[in-house]
């Protein structure tokens, strides 16, 4: 394990296994579904935070949208392999959130499988550029960072 993952936090419990429509021609876990699964995680975390960042497009002047993924692939997840995700820090930016996440095959012990930062942007949905993220939001973000490195 790369020195880069030596603070990630261990996930409790497998979240799922790899099934057979999860797995690309050569047997591993299709790469989009590695970033669906990571994407699932940061989504149950905002939740737990009791963070909703859901909008209605009719309404909402602004909302979060991805500006960049980025996956580094570390170990393949391979059919019927069981797999955790965790989240491992979030930065929180004036206008910007970035998530790292990893994904870990779960066997005796863990193995990192894929680590992933998803940074979103805050934009004005009229005009397409960036918004402040409002400070109570941004302190809420920033404690779900700290939670994620305990």
């Amino acid at each position: 394990m790369s020195a880069d993952h030596e603070g990630v936090r261990e996930p409790a419990q497998p979240v799922g296994r790899v099934q057979f429509a999860d797995v690309d021609m050569h047997g591993n876990m299709h790469n989009a579904r590695l970033l669906v699964l990571m994407e699932a995680a940061i989504d149950e975390a905002l939740l737990a935070a009791g963070i909703d960042l859901s909008y209605d497009p009719a309404t909402a002047e602004a909302a979060f949208l991805v500006k960049r993924t980025s996956v580094e692939y570390l170990a393949p997840l391979r059919y019927r392999d069981h797999y955790a995700c965790a989240l491992r820090s979030v930065d929180v930016g004036a206008a910007s959130v970035t998530f790292t996440v990893d994904i870990h095959r779960v066997r005796q012990r863990r193995e990192p499988a894929a680590s992933a930062t998803i940074m979103w942007v805050r934009v004005n949905l009229g005009s397409q550029s960036p918004v402040r993220i409002p400070s109570q939001l941004a302190e809420d973000l920033k404690d779900i960072g700290a939670t994620s490195n305990r």
